[in-house]
């Protein structure tokens, strides 16, 4: 699914940066920023694997803002870097599906510890407002991004993923709502 893709571009990409550069001024910080998204992917993989959904909400919106920060540099500070143009477009892509479906799996994780904390998972309205605060949330990084692909794409997958789900379960509002 797309964790191996993301998971494939994250390695292509981190090695083609370390070995390459992005030639800017804030690369250390995209480096820094990285580095908490990995370490953060494996601290979710063990929260996961423990069913502690809120504190996998807490590492998500972590891994947000750091992609979140990558992002802003690499697409609204894109006239500092001096690398190989497929270098930059390879990381932008990477860093932009990662947070695309990053950004939705937030509140994702936020459904699923709220039902885990006994709200009624047959109740709609409030899983509608979960998938409109998640979706006006991705309008805004969209806008901010300036339209970037790979973010669009990231937010776009996910919603897919919420709509089968939903169709799956026979919620054909939030199916209809996702999608």
């Amino acid at each position: 699914g797309l964790w191996s893709l993301i998971t494939l571009l994250s390695a292509a990409t981190m090695l083609a940066v370390l070995r390459f550069g992005l030639g800017a001024w804030w690369e250390t910080g995209v480096l820094v920023d990285a580095s908490v998204v990995f370490a953060g992917f494996s601290l979710w993989l063990l929260v996961a694997a423990q069913g502690w959904l809120w504190v996998s909400v807490v590492v998500f919106v972590v891994m947000v803002a750091a992609l979140s920060h990558i992002m802003r540099l690499l697409v609204r500070r894109r006239h500092d870097l001096t690398c190989q143009r497929w270098l930059a477009v390879l990381a932008t892509a990477t860093f932009g599906l990662y947070l695309g479906w990053s950004t939705v799996a937030v509140f994702a994780n936020v459904t699923a510890a709220l039902i885990d904390s006994g709200v009624s998972p047959a109740v709609v309205w409030w899983q509608l407002v979960v998938l409109v605060l998640a979706t006006a949330f991705a309008i805004g990084l969209a806008t901010m991004l300036r339209g970037t692909p790979g973010y669009v794409a990231g937010v776009l997958w996910a919603l897919v993923a919420i709509a089968v789900g939903a169709a799956r379960r026979d919620s054909s509002v939030l199916a209809t709502t996702a999608a």
